[in-house]
C-alpha cells in the first residue's frame, strides 16, 4: 500500500517516516525503505526490526522526525 501510493503520488520513500506503535508499523517502515519512529506504548509484544527513533508519545515522534530532517 505504501509502494502504490509513493508511486502514484511521486514519494520518496528514503525521504520518508513511518510513525507507528506496533511491531507491524515498524516492519511496514522497512519493507517499504522508510525511516521507523516507534512510540512505546507499553505493549507487550516485542518488535522484530529496530526503529530509527523511540518515543513516549505523538508529539516526540514529530519533534524527532523535525530534528532528523534537518540532518
Amino acid at each position: 500500500m505504501i509502494r502504490r501510493a509513493a508511486a502514484e503520488l511521486k514519494i520518496d520513500l528514503g525521504s520518508s517516516y513511518v510513525i507507528g506503535d506496533r511491531w507491524r508499523d515498524i516492519d511496514c517502515a522497512r519493507g517499504a525503505g522508510c525511516r521507523a519512529i516507534f512510540i512505546e506504548r507499553g505493549c507487550e509484544e516485542s518488535l522484530r526490526e529496530a526503529p530509527d527513533f523511540t518515543v513516549a508519545n505523538f508529539g516526540d515522534a514529530v519533534n524527532a522526525l523535525l530534528r532528523d530532517a534537518r540532518v
